[in-house]
């Protein structure tokens, strides 16, 4: 490798910018009695003082966003930012009902299955201002992370360990960090955004997005709560952690991630080719791509811009297409026995795995598919603690939940299908469960 001089300017702002991003999106923080990120922090804040303009907030912009994307389907204009709003066939359809249920939620005028406590003022007041509050923090401060080298370092230190094991790149370790500390949907975020800089192929996109974004262990300590056994919260995460690895090691290898292309989405900025030189050391090579990539960034506050741009793309994009398909698929579980007729093949199995109340069990590992919360809610009913032991590990590993992360990538520039989500969801549920399985023995065996 041949010597490269940085400036000190370089060192100092990539220096600053990283321990900046770590303190926001990776360093571990103990509040009011919960481990989060500062990033969490700051969202729970913004939810707490805000939680009763959120939904006026989720609606305006659900009315924006229709009115503009109405404009540009019809006068089909050259502004970038109104053609990043046309869609197709599918899409159009999905936005205008995502903004009829919308409207029908905020003012609580409709049929019963959309203004329900359990379907459309669920998604309204509870789902879309959390993630609105999550895009707005991302699309500003994702840059701090991304832009300035730490991912680089953090890639060659960690690419002796991830690429062999789960086929993808050391930065994608800085994914799934903001995933377990922070929020799932982060950690999709910051897979996306690498893959559409170039830093990610399809394929290795596609893999890390479905299996590194784990539940974030604030939302794990709600979800065993919800099921009646937080005593058991670590064993029960300690599951959910190893199921979740021996999925991912699997799950890279087979269909549909192992379909997905190669090909990068376009040419990056930096090599993301993190192969060390044999004439360098590992940590000397991972500070120089580290300032490498700060050097490319010569104007910091263009990254404001930048920002701006990329909160209202999330938010005008996603906020109607996540109430239609959040709202579609509570009201499939709430209104309709469709999960319950999908769980009976499984409910033998269960039966043979020495579950109890495989009425409950089983419809308790497919109502996640929709919304991260309904495995446990759906399972509170059970009386065997085995039982929930099982259901509320094998939730969190489950990872595809329409409500967010589905719907994030269904919306992404990585062209996964709706029953590519299905697949992967059933596929990961069937891999992680004779792993908890055999955990949950061991425990008990002890308990």
């Amino acid at each position: 490798m041949k010597d490269k001089k940085y400036s000190t300017k370089t060192k100092a702002l990539s220096i600053v910018m990283n321990i900046i991003g770590v303190v926001l999106f990776l360093l571990p923080i103990h509040i009011d009695g919960k481990w989060t990120i500062m990033l969490g922090v700051i969202a729970d804040y913004i939810m707490k003082y805000f939680s009763d303009f959120l939904p006026l907030l989720v609606v305006t912009i659900g009315i924006v966003s229709t009115i503009l994307f109405i404009i540009q389907k019809i006068l089909k204009t050259e502004i970038p930012f109104l053609k990043m709003l046309d869609e197709g066939f599918v899409w159009t359809t999905i936005k205008l009902i995502g903004f009829t249920f919308l409207v029908m939620a905020f003012f609580k005028v409709g049929p019963e299955w959309v203004v329900n406590e359990d379907t459309g003022l669920m998604v309204l007041n509870d789902v879309l201002p959390v993630l609105i509050v999550w895009f707005f923090l991302a699309g500003f401060l994702m840059p701090i992370l991304l832009n300035f080298g730490l991912t680089e370092f953090i890639g060659v230190l960690l690419s002796k360990i991830i690429r062999p094991l789960f086929k993808a790149p050391g930065r994608s370790g800085v994914d799934a960090v903001a995933s377990w500390m922070g929020a799932a949907p982060i950690g999709v975020l910051i897979t996306l955004r690498q893959y559409e800089e170039g830093l990610y192929t399809q394929k290795e996109a596609t893999a890390i997005a479905t299996n590194f974004s784990v539940v974030s262990i604030p939302f794990s300590l709600v979800m065993t709560k919800m099921i009646g056994m937080e005593h058991m919260f670590l064993q029960i995460y300690g599951a959910m952690v190893v199921a979740s690895i021996v999925t991912a090691i699997v799950m890279v290898r087979i269909p549909p991630v192992s379909w997905k292309s190669d090909e990068y989405l376009v040419d990056s900025k930096v090599d993301p080719d993190e192969t060390i030189p044999e004439d360098c050391g590992m940590i000397e090579y991972a500070v120089d791509q580290m300032f490498d990539r700060a050097e490319k960034e010569e104007n910091p506050f263009k990254l404001i811009k930048e920002g701006i741009v990329s909160v209202f793309e999330m938010w005008f994009n996603l906020t109607t297409v996540i109430m239609a398909l959040a709202t579609l698929a509570m009201i499939a579980v709430e209104f309709t026995p469709l999960f319950y007729w999908l769980s009976l093949p499984l409910q033998p199995i269960l039966q043979v795995f020495g579950m109890q109340q495989i009425d409950l069990a089983g419809p308790s590992l497919l109502v996640g598919f929709p919304d991260i919360f309904l495995g446990p809610i759906v399972g509170s009913g059970i009386e065997d603690e085995f039982t929930r032991f099982i259901i509320a590990a094998t939730t969190m590993a489950q990872l595809i939940y329409m409500a967010d992360i589905g719907a994030l990538l269904l919306k992404s520039k990585l062209n996964i299908n709706f029953f590519e989500l299905v697949l992967i969801f059933v596929l990961r549920t069937i891999i992680a469960f004779p792993v908890i399985f055999v955990i949950a023995k061991l425990v008990f065996m002890t308990v």
